[in-house]
């Protein structure tokens, strides 16, 4: 019964916040040996122009049963895309007994003949850890 209210819950609140922009996601799904998993994830236009755009995001899950109960994430971001190509993001995102993780985005991608070509890096620092990590 608590999957239901809360899968519930989540499409109600994401159909609220997402009205004008349907890019948002609820799913369930199953988790060995005997849990289910509730998902989901939506991005919110903050800002639309003729340079560029700037989207707020929101994500989450949670399990419901087996050795997994209760685990959850919930987390955050801002992502910016310019029309030059250019674009990059933070985010946050807490594990219910493990911590924060915080990452920043930045990359650039240029059309190139029939495709596109990019380029990106990320940067991110783990729950109780001084070391920032990262890679292109």
């Amino acid at each position: 019964m608590d999957k239901v209210a809360l899968v519930v819950l989540l499409v109600s609140i994401t159909a609220v916040v997402c009205q004008k922009n349907r890019d948002w996601h609820v799913g369930v799904d199953t988790v060995n040996p005997s849990g289910t998993v509730v998902h989901g994830h939506a991005n919110i236009p903050l800002h639309r122009g003729n340079d560029g755009n700037l989207n707020a995001n929101v994500h989450g899950s949670r399990v419901f049963g087996g050795p997994y109960n209760r685990e959850q994430t919930v987390g955050g971001g801002l992502r910016y895309e310019h029309n030059s190509g250019l674009h990059g993001g933070v985010d946050a995102t807490n594990m219910r007994g493990y911590g924060t993780t915080y990452s920043a985005s930045v990359g650039g991608s240029r059309r190139l003949g029939p495709g596109t070509f990019s380029v990106d890096g990320v940067a991110s620092r783990r729950p109780r850890s001084s070391r920032t990590e990262g890679n292109v």
